[in-house]
């Protein structure tokens, strides 16, 4: 017991040490700014503040790293077939970005959020660079990769988070009209006169626009079954119910990107093609090259 109390102080104490250098070096920088504004010492402030913004800030107001870890949880890829390297690239670059989003918003319905009441600097803000929010343990990490047919990746992240990205993606590798999104979002975006485009709403009128007629197709499937066996009728209600989900999914993810832009948090318009992106990659392989789908697991010793 002494020991360990002996080893936080000594924690503590060196935590302390660390917070006198950064403090002094970032009030003399702001000093050296304030009575020579050059440019030297303009990008020297900014990086020190960049710094701060980054790792102390989110240190300073959120869980410890290890109260952080007990809250973790596995998610898993199973992939199969053969892969060409950009494949590997779309997996690990589309769930890295659903992190960063569902992170995000965690934060906000958490009251975790004091480091993103408009703080963001423009560069930040107009490239959507997401990982300026995340502290490093929010990221998500690799903890196993198995290379084969078939094998699995294994990630670990936040149990608030993970549970929110297997939901998603899961309806998005499961459903064919997913596809519709990626093709509505599009049409809206590009392929419109011109005088009706950019209204700043394409995506949520592509989520809405394939929710009308998805619905509209799985309802005349219903009433088509309701003339057939209770156990075909009763399915096909399940999957309207999910299907809805998916659309609220969509819905969320797009207020919060709407969220993100009016606080001066990272573009809109990057965000919705981002995640068109991800959609659409991982849709094509999971429905339509079958080489990926995801089962819900709960940490495990031993990995």
């Amino acid at each position: 017991m002494i020991k360990r109390a002996e080893k936080y102080l000594d924690l503590i104490d060196r935590r302390i040490k660390e917070y006198q250098i950064l403090g002094e070096n970032l009030y003399r920088t702001k000093e050296d700014y304030k009575q020579n504004p050059t440019f030297e010492n303009r990008i020297r402030l900014k990086a020190l503040i960049a710094y701060f913004e980054k790792f102390e800030i989110i240190k300073l107001s959120q869980k410890s790293d290890k109260e952080y870890e007990s809250s973790k949880e596995d998610l898993t890829i199973y992939i199969d077939k053969s892969w060409r390297a950009f494949e590997f690239d779309r997996v690990f670059k589309g769930l890295d970005f659903l992190n960063k989003l569902y992170t995000i918003e965690y934060k906000f319905r958490s009251g975790e959020s004091r480091m993103l009441k408009g703080e963001s600097r423009r560069y930040i803000y107009e490239n959507a660079k997401l990982y300026h929010y995340l502290a490093p343990f929010e990221e998500l990490y690799v903890t196993r990769i198995q290379y084969a047919s078939p094998g699995i990746i294994k990630f670990k992240g936040s149990d608030k988070v993970v549970s929110k990205i297997l939901s998603f993606i899961e309806k998005i590798i499961t459903f064919e009209f997913a596809r519709k999104i990626v093709d509505n979002y599009d049409y809206y975006k590009y392929k419109r006169p011109l005088s009706i485009q950019n209204d700043k709403n394409d995506l949520r009128k592509a989520i809405k626009k394939t929710e009308v007629e998805v619905i509209e197709e799985e309802t005349r499937k219903l009433q088509l079954e309701n003339q057939l066996e209770e156990e075909k009728f009763n399915h096909q209600k399940r999957k309207i119910e999910r299907v809805k989900e998916l659309f609220r999914e969509f819905l969320e993810l797009s207020e919060l990107i709407d969220k993100l832009d009016e606080k001066r948090i990272a573009k809109k318009e990057i965000l919705e093609r981002q995640l068109i992106n991800v959609v659409g990659s991982l849709h094509n392989l999971g429905f339509e090259t079958e080489k990926i789908k995801v089962i819900k697991e709960r940490n495990e010793d031993g990995g």
